[in-house]
């Protein structure tokens, strides 16, 4: 949890209660993970009744935040606007995926049950 979250331990409520609020209406938490200038770390934890779906919004969600890095360090307010562009896009890019010869009911993305860590660069540390 102090990675996904970063920072001071005393800041970590606001946070976690920031993140609740934002992802209410989402079966998973994204959170970013800044390692600099030029790099982030996407971290997903996904909520009890999230489906294949929920993994592949996760994912659009992650791949518009990589396109869409921000001028400041508001990482809250990036993330409430990754989400608002995932509600007005998602449905669309669905359109997109379906159009192509996607059936949305065959796509079977597995929700992990353990931790899962993904680096984009494989010489980091963990």
């Amino acid at each position: 949890m102090e990675r996904m979250l970063g920072g001071e331990e005393s800041t970590h409520m606001d946070m976690v209660n920031m993140l609740l609020k934002l992802y209410k209406n989402e079966k998973y938490i994204l959170c970013v993970e800044q390692l600099g200038l030029e790099e982030a770390t996407y971290l997903v934890t996904f909520k009890e009744a999230a489906t294949s779906m929920s993994v592949l919004r996760s994912l659009w969600q992650a791949h518009w935040l990589h396109q869409n890095r921000p001028k400041q360090d508001d990482v809250a307010a990036w993330l409430e606007e990754s989400l608002s562009a995932l509600e007005d896009g998602f449905a669309d890019f669905i359109k997109q995926m379906e159009e192509a010869g996607w059936d949305q009911s065959q796509i079977f993305l597995k929700v992990p049950k353990e931790p899962v860590l993904v680096l984009e660069h494989l010489d980091q540390e963990v």
